[in-house]
C-alpha cells in the first residue's frame, strides 16, 4: 500500500487557524508560533505576550491522512504580567473549545475534533516569566 501524498500537520494547521480567531489575536497580536524562535526569546519584553506550540505525542497513521496530536500551547507574558499571560491562555483555550468538526485549518486539512483541553499556571522555573500552559488533544484529517 502506497501512503498518501497529502500529509497532516495539527500544529501548522491550529497555529494559522489561532491566529484568524479575533480573541486570540487581540491577546497576542501575530505572535503564534511552533516553539518559541530564539531570537524572540532574546527580544526582550517587546516580544510578548505569545504563543509557543509544541507538539508533545501523536498518533498519526501511515496510510491515512490523520494526525491525532496532543499539542501545549505555551502562553507566555512579559515579565510581572500573569494577567496577559492568563489572557492569551484563556483565548487560546475558548477558540480551541469552539472548534467544531469540519473546521478548516488550512487549504489542505479539517479538524474533526479537539478533546482533554486543560490550563495550568507554570511560570518558567528559571526566570520567573508568566507562563500558563494549555493542552488539548487534535483530530486532524486532510481533504
Amino acid at each position: 500500500m502506497t501512503p498518501p501524498t497529502v500529509m497532516t500537520n495539527a500544529e501548522i494547521g491550529v497555529r494559522d487557524w489561532l491566529k484568524a480567531q479575533p480573541a486570540v489575536a487581540a491577546a497576542v497580536g501575530n505572535r503564534i508560533f511552533l516553539g518559541v524562535p530564539p531570537e524572540l526569546a532574546r527580544a526582550g519584553e517587546g516580544g510578548y505576550p505569545l504563543i509557543g506550540i509544541h507538539r508533545l505525542y501523536s498518533l498519526v497513521e501511515r496510510y491515512l491522512p490523520v494526525d491525532v496530536a496532543v499539542l501545549q500551547l505555551d502562553c507566555w507574558g512579559p515579565m510581572k504580567s500573569q494577567r496577559s499571560a492568563y489572557t492569551a491562555a484563556s483565548a487560546a483555550a475558548a477558540a480551541l473549545w469552539s472548534l467544531t468538526p469540519n473546521t478548516p485549518l488550512g487549504a489542505d486539512m479539517v479538524a474533526k475534533g479537539v478533546t482533554d483541553i486543560t490550563s495550568q499556571w507554570f511560570p518558567d522555573p528559571i526566570s520567573d516569566r508568566p507562563r500558563y500552559i494549555v493542552t488539548a488533544t487534535v483530530l486532524v484529517v486532510a481533504t
